[in-house]
């Protein structure tokens, strides 16, 4: 019943936000279905940085939710960021938001690997703009900044939950949610009340990225020729998925999501090319 539940949720989501994006009653997000009621507090999304889809994905649920309900959204970043995310969501002028991402060391690193890629940027912006219809979404820098990060990623998160009161919604690399997963799932076998919580990883059936492998750039994934290439959404589960691996959502083929400040994209034609080839 539960996972028909979970399903049944995410695909009413998908038909009111991604099958008819034209419609200009979503412009302003519809109620969050009933079924919403039997989600999990706090739901991470495990990601590979760097593409248009997750950040997107994230930033319309995130829209659905908040219309029912306070929402905290997580993004991995250092905390020592949360400065800047808070600066970026008071500021009232294009050019006081470049002022923002401009003086930030995290989004002027040599080192992009698509945390602050294009797409995280819409994002934040996106948030910005159903804040200001008085939604009540807050942005929680919770990434790691050392050895350990994913412990810390996974103690950002509960903190965020408990200071907060809000539903969290997180999004973080594909690695540190897995293994966050375990350790939720470690936790709950050891306790009468688990975790309140739902792991889910963002699939593409092929595409491309803005990754570090090790370079910095475009890199292409899966077969083009495999796969569906429009947005779809589903809920894949099995035994072997059920024991030890979180749920999947899949949202078909990717594109790549390059830097999002200008002055850090000192980027090549080799680099951009499959992006141009797309």
């Amino acid at each position: 019943m539960a996972v028909a539940t979970f399903i049944s949720t995410f695909a009413i989501i998908y038909l009111l936000f991604f099958h008819n994006q034209e419609d200009p009653a979503n412009e302003n997000c519809e109620a969050v279905p009933a079924a919403w009621n039997s989600m999990p507090r706090i739901i991470i999304f495990g990601e590979i940085h760097g593409t248009n889809e997750a950040p997107r994905f994230v930033a319309e649920l995130v829209c659905n939710i908040a219309r029912s309900a306070p929402v905290t959204v997580g993004i991995e970043h250092p905390p020592s960021e949360q400065s800047t995310l808070d600066d970026f969501m008071k500021a009232k002028t294009q050019k006081e938001k470049n002022e923002v991402i401009s003086s930030s060391p995290f989004w002027n690193r040599d080192f992009q690997d698509g945390k602050t890629s294009s797409a995280m940027l819409q994002m934040l912006e996106r948030i910005k703009q159903l804040k200001h219809t008085g939604a009540k979404i807050y942005i929680r820098a919770i990434g790691g900044e050392g050895p350990g990060q994913t412990d810390e990623i996974f103690r950002n998160i509960m903190s965020s939950e408990q200071e907060s009161g809000t539903k969290i919604v997180a999004l973080v690399g594909n690695g540190h949610a897995r293994k966050i997963h375990m350790q939720a799932d470690a936790s709950d076998r050891s306790k009468t009340s688990p975790i309140d919580l739902k792991v889910i990883e963002i699939e593409y059936s092929s595409g491309s990225a803005w990754t570090c492998a090790p370079t910095c750039q475009i890199q292409k994934f899966g077969q083009d020729n495999l796969g569906e290439k429009e947005i779809s959404l589903k809920v894949r589960t099995s035994p072997a998925h059920a024991a030890g691996h979180p749920d999947w959502i899949y949202l078909g083929r990717s594109h790549a999501s390059p830097p999002g400040y200008l002055r850090a994209r000192t980027i090549t034609a080799k680099q951009m090319s499959y992006e141009s080839a797309e």
